[in-house]
């Protein structure tokens, strides 16, 4: 419409559309209807995409927690996102499947060639070469003619708990001993419920 032409009104003095008015508009809303369902379709394959990237690259998945052997870092319940386990350093919170293919979460508290002494309480002392006869003392006291200690093996690590009811099984067994095989993947952060969410300390 020209500038300045009269737009022709009806008897109620309402601007009147013709049948191509509304055939354009509605080709405006079809269009852009089409536009909008394209950039859901687009999102949607992206975040399909990065999650099947994430899965295959970065070894993603998810587990839920079976116990309270990790509290607080980890209670039961939860639900655990975990990748592949690059970093097994002293520290690093993994999900394994312990000698009898149940699935468990620790906390690695030594790694291969570390040596680990243990008292009859539990008490978990770690070095880089055997304790001494004095160092053992300086940590165990009294309880250091009681410690076992060993070196940890190749391709082995020492794994633990964090809560206190977790007792270390001692080292004359092989229950804490993990192997890399055994190790499912490291855990990073904590998904469910919405109140727990947060990085695995």
């Amino acid at each position: 419409m020209a500038s300045g032409q009269a737009v022709p009104l009806g008897s109620s003095g309402q601007v009147r559309f013709t049948t191509a008015d509304y055939r354009r508009e509605l080709e405006r809303v079809l269009k852009a209807r089409k536009r909008k369902v394209a950039l859901v379709v687009f999102v949607v394959i992206l975040v399909v995409a990065l999650i099947v990237a994430a899965v295959f690259v970065f070894g993603v998945s998810a587990r839920a927690v079976d116990d309270s052997r990790m509290e607080p870092a980890l209670s039961q319940g939860q639900h655990v996102i975990m990748v592949n386990a690059r970093d097994l350093s002293s520290g690093t919170v993994i999900a394994y499947h312990d000698n009898t293919g149940e699935l468990q979460f620790g906390r690695i508290v030594a790694g291969p060639g570390d040596w680990v002494s243990v008292d009859k309480q539990g008490t978990v002392a770690v070095s880089n070469s055997a304790l001494s006869a004095d160092s053992a003392a300086n940590v165990f006291g009294s309880n250091a003619s009681s410690i076992t200690t060993r070196e940890i093996p190749e391709s082995k690590y020492y794994v633990l708990g964090d809560a206190e009811s977790a007792t270390t099984s001692g080292l004359t067994s092989e229950a804490d001993l993990v192997s890399g095989d055994q190790v499912v993947g490291q855990a990073v952060a904590k998904v469910w419920p919405i109140t727990s969410v947060g990085l695995v300390a």
